[in-house]
């Protein structure tokens, strides 16, 4: 019977053993973004055939996401308002960052709406010189313009002297203005809730039509006129001549 030294024989033993650990499976560990745009730590696991992935959230600073206010969470991306405020029937509570794309609240809710109760005051323009103490103060760079928890907003009282003020607020002409916005009318162009006041763009007096109206097509709109339909109060719309005009 032949035999082995025992030299060799420690030495194939060795040799086996580490051949035996090269061919065990490693597990790799790979951080990804995720198409939120937040960090997840994310582990494969090689024993399935279909390499199944298990996520674990990764903490996020949430100090930075929001100029005004706090992050939502778990934190969220957007683009506008609505995608804040429209997923799980939200309320406009919520807001979308102009800077960072995050949504964004209050700690304590606010009223978010201008005095007329319609437009959502975070999508409007910054204030300058706000006190936060002080709800009204403020002075808002858009004409006619006033300021709320330090946003502008327009103020719907009376026809003002100067240009129409622009809102953010979304808007159609086949469909009526809002009836607390009173001199509202849907801006054709930009599809955009715009506040009428004396002046027009061109510095001359707006020109009101003998038509009433409902909707902006009903002032001709339909057949290429170039009207408006404004709020004259809360029950009365009358067709006018585009201020752009």
């Amino acid at each position: 019977m032949s035999t082995i030294p025992f030299e060799e024989s420690k030495s194939t033993s060795v040799q086996e053993s580490t051949d035996h650990f090269k061919t065990l499976p490693t597990i790799p560990s790979t951080v990804k973004i995720a198409a939120t745009g937040f960090p997840n730590n994310t582990i494969s696991s090689p024993f399935s055939s279909s390499h199944s992935t298990v996520t674990r959230p990764v903490p996020v600073a949430t100090d930075d996401l929001c100029i005004q206010g706090i992050s939502v969470l778990p934190p969220e991306k957007c683009e506008t308002l609505d995608d804040c405020n429209l997923r799980g029937g939200k309320t406009t509570q919520r807001w979308c960052d102009p800077v960072n794309k995050s949504c964004c609240r209050f700690e304590k809710e606010h009223e978010l709406f201008c005095p007329d109760g319609n437009i959502p005051l975070m999508n409007e323009p910054f204030c300058k010189n706000f006190e936060p103490e002080k709800i009204w103060s403020g002075t808002c760079s858009l004409p006619n313009g006033i300021c709320k928890h330090g946003h502008c907003c327009p103020s719907n009282n009376t026809l003002l002297p100067g240009t129409a003020y622009k809102t953010n607020q979304d808007c159609v002409t086949n469909a009526p203005i809002h009836k607390n916005q009173t001199f509202g009318y849907c801006d054709p162009e930009t599809g955009k809730v715009f506040i009428m006041s004396e002046m027009s763009f061109h510095n001359q007096k707006n020109k009101k039509l003998n038509s009433f109206c409902f909707t902006g097509r009903d002032c001709g709109q339909s057949f290429g006129m170039d009207n408006v339909c404004m709020r004259v109060s809360n029950v009365t719309l009358q067709c006018y001549i585009n201020p752009k005009v």
